[in-house]
Order: C-alpha cells, then structure tokens, then sequence
C-alpha cells in the first residue's frame, strides 16, 4: 500500500501496488511517479488523481531500489541484484528497455537455484541484454523444483517433447543429456551462425569442438573449466611420451604400491578412463561404438584387477598425502592461478598430463555456467543467437571470469589475463606464476586434443551396469563388451 500526503500532510490517496517503492518527480511535470521492485521486475506508475497507471514493466531481477532520477534518456535507477551478496547496480530505464509489446520475449532455461535464477554472471548479461537489444528481451522460466523432488530434468524434458521448451537452454547442469538432445533433435546446429559470427577468429576451436556431434556443433561454452591429470613425480614420465601404454607401463612400474588414480572404485576408474577417449569409443557420426577391441579390454582388466585388490581406508588422509599415495591425480583448472594450488606438491613448472588414449592423451574441458544451447523448436533462433553470441563480448568474457570463473574461449582475452599475472596464498606464502608456468597451460588451452568432461549419461549406465557383473566374476571381459557394445549400437541407432 503506498499512499501520497499533500502540502499539510493530509492523506490524498492511496494505492495498491506489490514490492518496495520509490517516488520521483514525473518527466511531464504532471504526476509524481513511483518505481517499484518486486524481485523478478521493475515496474515505473504514473500516480494519477485515483490510481497508479503502470507506464512499462522491466524484466530485471532485482530485491531493493535505492534511487531514482530522471534525465532526457530516461530514468535511472539505482538498485541492489538478487544474489546473496546483493551485488548494487545501476541502470537507465527506458521506454526501449520495457517495451515489451514493441519486442519479442525470449525464454532462458535454468535449473537454477532456490535463493537466484541463474548465476550471477548471468544475471548480469541477460540484464545488459534487455538494456541494450532493440528487438528482444529475455524472461527467466526456473526448473529448481525438478532438482529438488528427485525428478530432474523431468519438466524440461516434458517441454521439450510438446515443444514448448525455453528458446534458449542453460547447459551446464545438464550435460550428462547433451548427446541424447542431439540424437533426438532438440538442440539448434550452431555452427552456421559461429561461422558468421565477429569473433570467429578468435575462438579457440580446438576447445569448442570437443561439443561437436554429428557434424554439428550445438552447445556454445564461452568459458570452460579444464580438467588435467598430474603424475607422481616420484616416477619422472615424460609428457610427450604419455599415452595409454606408457600408463600401463606406469602401473606395472608402481606393482600395485600406489592406488591409481584416487579412483575409489572399479566403476569410478573405468569412467575416468573411458571418459577420457569417449570419442574412440563411440562414432556419433555413424553411430557405431567399438568396445569390442583390445583397448577396450584391456580397461576391463586393469578394473578387475583394481576390484580385486584390498586398498587401505584413506578416511582422514589429507589430500596431499592422497596424492602422494596415488599414480595420478585429477584436478580442475578454472582459471591460471589454480596451477600455483600444487607446487608445493609437484614442484615449480610441473607438466600438466591429459587422460591417456592409445594414440596420445586427451584433456578433459567442462562448461561454466554460461554454456548454453537453443531449442530447435524455437521461433526465434535469430533473436536466441543474439544473446549468445553477446556472451562471448568482452563485458561478459570479462565478467565471468571475476565471479563464476573459467577460461574464457577467446584468444584476446585469454591471453590480457594472463598478461595480469597470477599470484596465490600457499601455505601461507605468496606465489606468483611464472612465464615458463603460464606457457605450460596455454599450452594445453591453444594446442590440446579435448574430450567432455561429462559421458552421455545413457551409454554410461550400460557401460556402468554391466561392468558389474565382469568385476563380480560373473561374466568375462570380453562378454560384458559384447553386451555393452550390443546395447550402446541399438542406443545409438534409436
């Protein structure tokens, strides 16, 4: 309930309006006008002699407005954001900004969160994006709820089948889907629109291209987390020479001294491993899968023999002493100073290893909270292009990277953050990175061979269920890759 007073503070009126308010003189002179904000919008009255005339409505998450003026471009509004640290920005409200029924709504999917709607990040490049686009705005549709009552996805999945899915999809949270969205038509090709897109140049394509599928490519990750393996330094292996049989030279080296790879269990291993050369496994092309080949048993055995092996509880053991105790080790990079975590364990320039192949070895990339698709059945894939491609401009490249971290996938930009140094807290002694250390990571970002980080989760429940009964002794090596490989191959031709 706000209420106006007049010159001797008797009440002239009042009105029913939702959220906190704040009053302003109105641009004609007129009318007082009032801004109110409500969490998910912000809404400018017109205060007239006996109701509030909504003058336009802006789509902009936000909890408190602290200050309001008017000038000739409109009215500015300063505000604080959603997130816990009620982040305070300010904005100038247009006529443009909310004309919604002068532009196109666009719908952005998230599994979100119960306390925000999406990451801070973006939050932010969708607010930019209703301020500056002349042709659409972007709603917010939540699918929380769905992680909560132990039916995940289910909602978004039904929508997409009636086709009434969000235009555009945030990924992050379901990439163990991605392979079945593309087998089933649910996702947009973006690579004619990366082809014609400004930054082209700019993007490392070696990283982006561990999305491809089908000979398409449709998801967009405009940051990436890297995943690398380490090691033991006790063994000194050559980076260059690493690959899947200097690995299992490795553990014939080691003779089952050292756990592998902090794996815990078979099936963890197995994953880590089959994960790491997906792509030599399965043919989403021709949509074969070759799990009947020597590589593919030669897992099984090393898993099986893992199984049986009476490793020693690590319950309370540091995560360096579990290093120290392992062959390998997985960690994640999100950003360059992240290298500095380990020198203390492996020593200043330490090579970063990728998951041995029998060609090579692979590295693993993840997706950051801005990894989006667009829903084939859009009706304004145009319009869904335009908010993501504006996610691999310089405000949002920039943006990410100081509140939800990752590396940016453009060059230019990669290469002015590390052109602002790296310097980290290691017990309790300031380590700044050097040129020799960020040449080893740019190495891996600019030269690497990726894989996902993330299996597709239909085939790895296959893969996962009947490795079982080969770790049970129930069956051999070389039926349960018959079986899985049987199984993926009708998957994949569905």
């Amino acid at each position: 309930m706000e209420q106006r007073y007049g010159q001797g503070g008797e009440k002239i009126c009042a009105y029913e309006l939702k959220g906190g308010s704040c009053f302003l003189q109105g641009q004609n002179g007129k009318y007082m006008e009032c801004v109110t904000v409500n969490g998910r919008k912000i809404v400018l009255y017109e205060l007239r002699e006996k109701e509030a005339a909504e003058k336009w409505t802006l789509d902009i998450p936000a909890r408190c407005a602290y200050g309001i003026a008017c000038g000739e471009e409109g009215t500015l509004c300063l505000a604080t954001g959603e997130s816990a640290a009620k982040n305070l920005f300010c904005g100038l409200l247009s006529e443009r900004d909310a004309a919604a029924a002068r532009r196109t709504e666009l719908v952005y999917g998230t599994m979100g969160s119960l306390n925000r709607e999406a990451a801070v990040s973006m939050q932010a490049a969708i607010r930019d994006f209703n301020r500056e686009n002349e042709n659409y705005y972007i709603t917010i549709r939540n699918y929380y709820s769905d992680a909560c009552d132990g039916t995940f996805a289910q909602r978004l999945h039904t929508d997409m089948a009636s086709g009434n899915a969000p235009d555009i999809m945030e990924m992050d949270s379901l990439l163990m889907y991605y392979e079945s969205y593309v087998r089933n038509g649910y996702l947009e090709d973006l690579s004619p629109y990366l082809e014609q897109s400004k930054y082209r140049e700019d993007i490392l394509w070696n990283i982006l291209n561990a999305y491809e599928m089908d000979g398409g490519l449709y998801l967009l990750a405009p940051h990436i987390n890297l995943e690398t393996l380490q090691v033991n330094p006790e063994y000194g292996i050559d980076g260059e020479e690493w690959n899947m049989g200097t690995f299992l030279e490795l553990i014939e080296r080691n003779r089952w001294e050292k756990d592998i790879l902090l794996a815990g269990t078979p099936q963890d291993l197995l994953y880590y491993l089959v994960a790491g050369q997906q792509n030599r496994f399965i043919d989403w092309e021709n949509r074969t899968a070759a799990f009947e080949t020597e590589e593919f048993y030669q897992l099984l055995v090393l898993c099986v023999e893992y199984a049986a092996r009476d490793w020693p509880d690590a319950d309370g053991a540091t995560y360096e002493e579990l290093c120290r105790d392992s062959l390998c080790a997985a960690d994640l990079f999100t950003s360059y100073r992240d290298y500095l975590v380990n020198v203390n364990l492996y020593g200043r320039e330490y090579p970063l290893y990728g998951y041995p192949t029998s060609s090579g070895q692979a590295y693993k990339i993840g997706t950051c909270s801005d990894g989006c698709a667009i829903y084939a059945g859009s009706e304004n894939k145009e319009g869904a292009w335009e908010f993501l491609e504006s996610l691999l401009g310089e405000t949002h490249q920039k943006w990410q990277r100081a509140h939800d971290f990752g590396f940016p996938i453009r060059r230019t930009v990669l290469a002015e953050l590390r052109a602002d140094g790296a310097e980290l807290m290691v017990d309790r002694e300031k380590k700044t990175m050097t040129e020799n250390e960020f040449q080893i990571v740019d190495n891996v970002l600019q030269s690497g061979t990726f894989t996902r980080t993330v299996m597709g989760r239909d085939i790895w429940v296959i893969i996962e269920e009947e490795s079982a009964f080969c770790f049970a002794g129930d069956k051999s090596v070389e039926e349960v890759a018959h079986t899985i490989q049987s199984r993926v191959e009708m998957l994949l031709s569905e």
